[in-house]
């Protein structure tokens, strides 16, 4: 069967209209037949602690013996998109601020309640409630969440620039905390019944502020 002489040519998403007056028009079927579909926004998460001690010190023994434990823990929790490592396998090679006292750690999550749950509802919360025997509290808010789009991987200076906006500025959709936290729209967000964490005191003073 041959095609009709006056059916319309078909070039991809638009259809050349045949002139049924004055000239030709070019129509799409649809008003977003050309736009790009809309990338999903991901939690991104910088999170800073400073040791008491160098990691090969007996007393941080315990916690670096349980650091792949728990990173394993937190890759399989739901909503965990991607963690930053090293060849190491984990981040604690890496330098920040001058400082070797620093650890860095930097994750992806699908949401905030995700972050949240891993934080203070897995085997992390146990460490976290120690962390005072192995980390000195933080001169500096320790943790900086942003949004961004899937398939992004922040660097190590990025992170850190969301971390410098966040102590110059304080909580803003650009960069902000687990107490104050905005989504995806830059709204900010109600906290959870009972507060954004655990029952320790609202302060600065390790991991997962």
């Amino acid at each position: 069967m041959t095609r009709s002489a006056t059916a319309p040519a078909r070039t991809g998403a638009f259809q050349l209209a045949r002139p049924s007056g004055r000239g030709a028009t070019l129509q799409s079927r649809g008003s977003l037949a050309c736009a790009q579909p809309l990338r999903r926004k991901l939690l991104a998460q910088v999170n800073l602690a400073w040791a008491r001690y160098p990691l090969d010190d007996p007393r941080m023994a315990e916690f670096v013996k349980a650091i792949d434990r728990i990173n394993a823990v937190g890759d399989r929790s739901p909503g965990c998109v991607w963690r930053f490592r090293t060849t190491d396998g984990d981040a604690t090679g890496v330098r920040v601020l001058d400082d070797p006292r620093i650890l860095f750690n930097l994750t992806i999550w699908r949401s905030v309640d995700d972050l949240r749950r891993y934080a203070y509802r897995t085997e992390h919360a146990a460490f976290f409630r120690r962390r005072l025997e192995w980390f000195v509290p933080p001169p500096k808010p320790p943790l900086a969440l942003w949004w961004v789009p899937e398939g992004t991987r922040p660097t190590v200076n990025e992170s850190m620039e969301r971390l410098e906006l966040l102590w110059r500025d304080g909580p803003t959709p650009e960069a902000f905390t687990l107490k104050v936290a905005y989504g995806a729209d830059g709204v900010r967000l109600r906290q959870p019944p009972g507060g954004p964490r655990s029952p320790a005191p609202e302060r600065a003073t390790g991991a997962a502020e």
